[in-house]
C-alpha cells in the first residue's frame, strides 16, 4: 500500500484513532506487574474494539464461552506478515505485556491485513466475472463484481476456482441463503455510487471497486446488525404464530450467516 502525502502509511494514520477508542477500555482492564496487558486482556480488548468499530468477529480473538482461551492473539497474524513482526508482538506479550500504544499498533496492523484481504478477494471476484483489472467497467459490470464479492464474503465461498456459471447459480440461491441479500445489494450499490461520484472522471475501475470493498469491510458488520435488529422488531409486532415462526427462521439465517467472521 502506498504512503500518504504526510509520509505515513495506512497503519500509522489509524493508530491515533484506534488508541483513543481503546483508552477507556485500557483504563478499566487489569494490568500485570509491569503495567501491561497479558494475553487474555489483549484478546478481550481487541475483540471488543473490532465489534464496536466494525461489527467484526475476528477468528482467533472471539470469546470461547464466558472467557478467552489461552492461545496467543498473535495467531491472527499467522502467514500474513513476516515472522519477525509476529515475533515482536509475541515477545512483548510474553515479556512485560502490551502497553496502550503497542495495543493500538497491533489493532491497526490487523485492520490493515483485513483490508488487504478484502482487496485480494475483490480481485478474485473480478477474475470470476472475466474482467481484467485494467479495464473500465459499466455500472452493471461493477455491480456484478460486487455481488460476487459479497456472495463469497457472506457464505464463505472460495472464488479462486469458481466459474462465472457457478457464481450465477449461487447468486440465484442468495435470497434463500441470506434473507437480507436484496438489502445488501442495495447497500453496495449506494457505496459504489457514492465513491464513483467522488472521483474526477466518474470512471469505474478496479481502484474504484477496491475503495468500495474496503469501505464495506469496515462497515458491513454494523449494517448487517442493524438489519437483524429491524427484523427482530417485526417479530415483536407479530401475532400470527405461523408467520412468526417463518420470520424467526429467516432471522436466524440472517444473523448466523451474515455475522462477520474475518
Amino acid at each position: 500500500r502506498s504512503r500518504s502525502t504526510t509520509g505515513k502509511g495506512p497503519v500509522d494514520m489509524q493508530i491515533p484513532v484506534i488508541k483513543a477508542a481503546l483508552e477507556p477500555m485500557w483504563q478499566s482492564l487489569p494490568k500485570n506487574q509491569y503495567g501491561g496487558l497479558d494475553n487474555n486482556q489483549v484478546r478481550y480488548a481487541l475483540h471488543r474494539l473490532f465489534v464496536q468499530r466494525h461489527g467484526w468477529v475476528v477468528k482467533g480473538l472471539d470469546p470461547a464461552g464466558d472467557s478467552f482461551n489461552s492461545s496467543s492473539p498473535t495467531g491472527v497474524l499467522k502467514d500474513q506478515v513476516p515472522a519477525y513482526i509476529q515475533s515482536l508482538f509475541e515477545d512483548r506479550l510474553h515479556g512485560k505485556g502490551m502497553g496502550l500504544h503497542e495495543l493500538a499498533v497491533f489493532a491497526a496492523t490487523i485492520e490493515h491485513l483485513i483490508h488487504n484481504e478484502a482487496v485480494g478477494k475483490l480481485g478474485d471476484a473480478l477474475n470470476v466475472q472475466q474482467i481484467l483489472p485494467t479495464s473500465p467497467m459499466s455500472e452493471k459490470e461493477a455491480d456484478e463484481v460486487l455481488d460476487t464479492y459479497m456472495m463469497a464474503y457472506i457464505v464463505g465461498e472460495d472464488l479462486t476456482n469458481m466459474t462465472i456459471y457457478q457464481a450465477a447459480d449461487t447468486m440465484k440461491e442468495m435470497p434463500e441463503l441470506y434473507p437480507a441479500w436484496k438489502e445488501t445489494q442495495e447497500y453496495m450499490r449506494r457505496k459504489r455510487a457514492s465513491i464513483t461520484a467522488g472521483t474526477q472522471s466518474h470512471e469505474i475501475n478496479f481502484a474504484t471497486l477496491a475503495k468500495v470493498a474496503e469501505d464495506a469491510s469496515e462497515h458491513f458488520g454494523v449494517f448487517q446488525n442493524k438489519d437483524c435488529q429491524e427484523l427482530k422488531s417485526k417479530l415483536v409486532a407479530m401475532e400470527d404464530r405461523e408467520m412468526l415462526a417463518s420470520i424467526f427462521c429467516n432471522l436466524s439465517k440472517c444473523c448466523e450467516i451474515g455475522r462477520a467472521h474475518v
